[in-house]
């Protein structure tokens, strides 16, 4: 009756494979987000990337309000931010007193990559923090 030993260096074993594996995909997903959207995205495109944005007009003077948008673009599909809402944040950036041209330059990027929206606006009559994370995409193409 020796074979009791043997099953539990076994489960050790495991155990011990299981830390391993769970410290390896914490790492590897960490390091994931930030770089590997990016590089898989030039790699897999022929030529330039094209650059995009989320399907949505504000207003060309701080503070930037939600003066239309794409309702099968990314922020028309979320259905969260509605006509009015005032833009605050850009992937963390506060967009207070910036130049319409800088949040459009914040706005748009590789299509296909996220970024993060902060917005203030009313829901039943009180003001609510609305923030979602969405996929940029090029504009439905309208010529035939």
């Amino acid at each position: 009756g020796g074979g009791g030993g043997g099953h539990a260096e076994d489960d050790d074993a495991r155990v011990r494979d299981d830390d391993v594996r769970s410290v390896r995909s914490a790492v590897s997903s960490f390091s994931a987000a930030s770089e590997v959207s990016v590089t898989d995205a030039a790699a897999g495109a022929t030529g330039t990337p094209e650059v995009c944005g989320v399907g949505m007009r504000l207003t060309n003077v701080a503070p930037h309000r939600v003066v239309s948008f794409l309702p099968n673009g990314p922020v028309g599909k979320c259905e969260a931010i509605e006509i009015g809402d005032l833009l605050v944040a850009i992937d963390s950036v506060e967009t207070n007193g910036k130049q319409i041209t800088e949040v459009r330059r914040l706005m748009t990027g590789v299509e296909g990559s996220v970024v993060e929206l902060r917005f203030v606006g009313l829901r039943n009559g009180k003001k609510e923090t609305v923030s979602v994370s969405l996929n940029r995409q090029p504009p439905p193409k309208t010529a035939r």
